[in-house]
């Protein structure tokens, strides 16, 4: 069963899915689902299409049946659910996306077996004599079809002349109801009948599928002036944190970027400020790093900036290959506001990491809203993305809030009725710590007891909030072992042996450590790493 918690799915180790010949399966979705939404579910084939299923409801909660054609092969498909509301049908909300295991199908991709020659040739007899049945002759005896000729022969079975006609027997008794007979062919058109009563209404149909874009037409001559719109209260602006704008009056489309505003970012590295070294990215607030000699952001400020005379000042964040394969020929805008552009050129970009060719045109200019937009180029397998923003060296600026989405506008800021650029919307805090810490958990001044000791290892389990991305790394300097009396050990080297959907497994290795208990010390520079 998948259940819905926080806004995230999770898997509580039962099968969500399973494939089997010719059958389907449920899949049960429980949980408090925000109202006003139609909510369906989005299914990932293995290098393969997406499907998006309605959810249905039945007693208990809502599901989906999953058929055999939505389970074609085994592997691992993505879930996530999707959430369109009502009143606009734009405005969207989304889960995270859950991977699952389908078994194969035991006769997967195989053929049925052949009918032996004798019973098709035997089958092939009986159907050609059911079409052509004997038939009088006209001496008398009756013709019977050759299946070798092809055509009827005589035979030596005389028909027969029939005897005198006997009398009338006895009525028997009544038969059984006979199975209804054929359908008779269409008769006569009749005479217009009386108009019938006006019928119920039916239900509302299902919602079609999009149709192909149409051509662009003509340019319209210019409308008269409108009527002066409603006035809006400004709410969270580019300098003040504020009350989320509704986005019944201004939607938006799903970011595509975590930790994306800056005034209150996700730090769980807990540093006052990050430098650049070299021109290799240093991994500072979550998922954004700091890159080349001279580059500094600072958190609680804001504030990028850069004192060198040759480098630019630049933040990095890292898109995993899986995520940015499916952006691959679509047209995508990237967005920054910033508070303090006058006179500083900032470039937006979004490039290949490994390749560094531009995916999108870089754009330049002054004002508080910089937004470039651009087809997605193609990426191969295993290659990563980054999308940047940098100024030139010796230069500084105030970044509010970034935006990476699919289309060609930008649905981060408004203008208000004087000029003043506005956010649409201000993320979840809660929920960005949460999609962050599938990248990288701190384990702060936190113990736990050894799950199993061995003679040359000790394994212990460490229960985490999320699953996270991948299998993490973590800091040697940051962990210890202890006694259970509280003294230290000396000699081991750690290590991530397993990930679980609720915990990793950490292996302490020491040869011959002789401890008959031990604890795992987690100082304040333990972290779990799984980032890009």
């Amino acid at each position: 069963m998948i259940e819905w918690k926080d806004w995230r799915l999770t898997w509580d180790g039962a099968p969500a899915a399973m494939q089997f010949d010719n059958g389907s399966v449920w899949l049960d979705i429980v949980g408090d689902m925000p109202e006003g939404y139609d909510w369906e579910l989005l299914l990932q084939e293995p290098e393969g299409g997406l499907d998006a299923l309605p959810l249905v409801a039945r007693p208990g909660g809502v599901g989906v049946l999953l058929k055999r054609e939505n389970l074609p092969r085994g592997g691992t498909y993505t879930l996530q659910l999707r959430g369109t509301l009502r009143t606009d049908g734009v405005t969207q909300r989304h889960s995270t996306v859950t991977e699952v295991l389908v078994p194969a199908s035991l006769s997967e991709g195989a053929a049925w077996p052949e009918l032996p020659t004798a019973f098709r040739e035997l089958e092939t007899r009986l159907r050609d004599l059911a079409a052509h049945p004997p038939r009088p002759g006209a001496d008398g005896f009756w013709l019977l079809w050759s299946g070798e000729s092809g055509a009827y022969q005589e035979s030596q079975l005389p028909v027969g002349t029939g005897g005198p006609k006997g009398d009338t027997g006895a009525a028997g008794p009544k038969g059984e109801k006979g199975d209804k007979g054929d359908t008779g062919a269409q008769g006569p058109a009749g005479e217009k009948g009386a108009a019938g009563d006006t019928g119920e209404k039916g239900e509302k149909g299902d919602k079609g599928d999009k149709g192909d874009k149409g051509e662009k037409g003509d340019k319209g001559d210019r409308g008269e002036t409108g009527a002066a719109g409603p006035t809006y209260t400004p709410g969270a602006n580019i300098a003040i944190t504020g009350s989320t704008i509704d986005t019944k009056v201004f939607p938006c489309s799903p970011n595509l970027l975590d930790n994306w505003y800056f005034p209150n970012p996700v730090n769980q590295r807990g540093q006052a400020e990050y430098t650049g070294s070299g021109s290799s990215n240093v991994y500072g607030i979550d998922r954004w790093a700091v890159q080349f000699d001279g580059t500094k952001y600072t958190v609680a400020t804001a504030v990028l900036s850069t004192t060198s005379e040759t480098n630019v000042g630049q933040m990095n964040y890292m898109l995993p290959n899986n995520e940015a394969m499916q952006f691959v020929g679509k047209q995508m805008t990237f967005s920054l506001l910033v508070d303090n552009p006058d006179g500083v050129n900032v470039t937006l970009n979004v490039r290949d990491r490994m390749r560094w060719s531009h995916l999108l045109p870089a754009k330049t200019g002054g004002g508080s809203l910089i937004t470039t937009t651009g087809v997605f180029g193609t990426l191969n397998s295993g290659e990563g993305v980054q999308a940047s923003f940098y100024i030139p060296h010796g230069t500084s600026i105030v970044p509010i809030a970034a935006k990476l989405e699919l289309g060609g506008v930008q649905t981060l800021a408004h203008q208000d009725a004087d000029g003043n650029w506005l956010l649409n919307e201000i993320p979840s805090y809660a929920e960005q710590v949460s999609r962050c810490q599938r990248q990288l958990i701190p384990l702060s001044s936190y113990q736990c007891p050894a799950a199993r000791l061995g003679t040359n290892e000790i394994l212990f389990f460490v229960p985490l909030p999320v699953t996270m991305r991948t299998l993490p790394t973590i800091n040697q300097n940051g962990f210890q072992v202890l006694s259970k009396t509280g003294e230290a050990q000396t000699g081991f080297t750690f290590s991530v042996s397993s990930l679980r959907s609720n915990g990793v497994i950490i292996n302490a290795s020491k040869t011959g450590h002789g401890m008959t208990d031990a604890v795992l010390n987690a100082g304040t520079l333990s972290l779990l790493s799984a980032e890009l």
